[in-house]
């Protein structure tokens, strides 16, 4: 009897912060893939190979595990950025990295759940801290704002064709070539307008 028992596995010990790891990795993926409705707690657990139960332990609803997933993935944050040129550049290197799963960030968790009142709240939020206040800060001349806000929307549609729905052109083109272009369109939104209409 002792001998039998002596040949059975120990049971494996659970390890609290890499079950909540796990928890947010298959989170993040899953909501990149199907969005906030379409991502149950059952299908995050199965990937992470764990209890549902689990995720309410650890995160309480799936709303907060949607947000902490949210927040778990990088952003373009240019309040960092000493210059205008190395924001511009913060941004190209945002929109022109490969895309594949290591490179899943918050804009795109939170356009593929736009559906979902919570999410577009925390995009609003999102935008308006990264735009509104950060970029904006360093523009010159007049229509900061606005200018801010038209970037935001060409990185958002950027975000939205190339990792949401794969439009042919963006998805074939190189990093340099996109970098190339939207350069050319964020410059001329970044730079001082020399004759705005009042």
């Amino acid at each position: 009897m002792l001998d039998h028992m002596a040949d059975k596995d120990p049971p494996r010990r659970r390890n609290a912060g890499r079950t909540r790891s796990d928890l947010l990795a298959a989170a993040v993926d899953r909501l990149a893939h199907y969005g906030y409705d379409r991502t149950s707690v059952r299908d995050v657990a199965h990937d992470a190979g764990v209890d549902p139960a689990l995720v309410y332990r650890y995160f309480g609803t799936k709303d907060a595990l949607f947000e902490e997933a949210v927040r778990h993935r990088g952003g373009i944050d240019v309040r960092q950025c000493d210059s205008l040129d190395q924001s511009v550049r913060v941004i190209l290197d945002h929109l022109t990295t490969a895309s594949d799963s290591t490179s899943i960030d918050q804009l795109t968790l939170l356009l593929h759940s736009a559906s979902h009142d919570e999410a577009v709240r925390l995009l609003r939020d999102r935008l308006h801290i990264d735009f509104n206040d950060g970029l904006a800060a360093q523009l010159s001349g007049t229509d900061a704002e606005l200018r801010a806000e038209l970037i935001a929307s060409l990185v958002l549609g950027v975000t939205l064709l190339r990792g949401t729905l794969h439009t042919r052109a963006i998805e074939a083109a190189a990093p340099e070539q996109l970098r190339f272009y939207l350069e050319k369109a964020i410059c001329s939104l970044a730079d001082e307008p020399t004759d705005p209409p009042h």
